[in-house]
């Protein structure tokens, strides 16, 4: 086995979409699977583009997200590694129904489309085990709808497990500075600040929280930014 079979493999045993079928069914998607490595900042698709295939995110980060009439960004979802992507494209009207950019270096798995749909009619247990991924993905994503409808941010970070102290001691971490000593400049001693400083919104967005089921919590996750 080559090592980029190696690395979809891996990828594939810890998908729960596809971590427990057999060994055979695994190296059927094995066979039409490819792994790819991006730079962070890729955008990988946009919304209306027809749908090549989806992805399986081995390592790194991907923003689902939607741009409104005035070209502002509103985050869907984010995609952590071991979890799919624009899976249900190829099954509805065939287009990506949203935009996908890495948020760092990752390194996705790449299904086609058409090569995957066929193997589904050959080997129903793959079948069978996406409609259960799906089904869980629609349930977490109705949660995620009903926490930004109903609650504020502190009982959305209380979902989390988070405390307004939390939330306000990793912000005033995002934006430390310390004195690094005197620039002179002309017949002036100017004093120089140096450190950590938040720059823009996007920099806040992913403005670390807090941790929850052992994954990091995103102050967008709890807040409009």
């Amino acid at each position: 086995m080559s090592l980029s079979s190696e690395k979809i493999s891996d990828c594939l045993k810890r998908c729960r979409m596809f971590a427990s079928l057999p060994e055979a069914d695994l190296d059927a998607l094995c066979g039409l699977a490819r792994v790819q490595e991006y730079a962070r900042g890729t955008l990988l698709f946009s919304e209306g583009e027809a749908a090549a295939g989806f992805f399986i995110v081995g390592s790194g980060r991907v923003k689902i997200y939607k741009l409104s009439s005035d070209g502002k960004e509103r985050i869907l979802h984010i995609v952590h590694s071991g979890d799919t992507f624009a899976e249900a494209a190829i099954f509805g009207d065939g287009r990506y129904p949203a935009f996908a950019e890495t948020l760092n270096s990752s390194e996705l798995v790449f299904l086609p489309g058409v090569e995957f749909l066929d193997l589904l009619h050959n080997r129903s247990g793959i079948a069978i085990n996406m409609i259960a991924g799906l089904s869980q993905f629609l349930r977490q994503f109705a949660h995620q709808i009903e926490e930004l409808t109903f609650k504020d941010v502190p009982a959305r970070l209380a979902g989390y497990g988070i405390a307004l102290s939390d939330l306000r001691t990793a912000l005033q971490m995002g934006n430390q500075s310390r004195n690094a000593g005197n620039q002179v400049a002309g017949n002036r001693e100017i004093p120089v600040q140096a450190g950590v400083f938040l720059t823009s919104a996007e920099d806040v967005a992913e403005l670390v929280v807090g941790v929850h089921d052992g994954r990091p919590v995103f102050l967008r996750d709890v807040a409009e930014v």
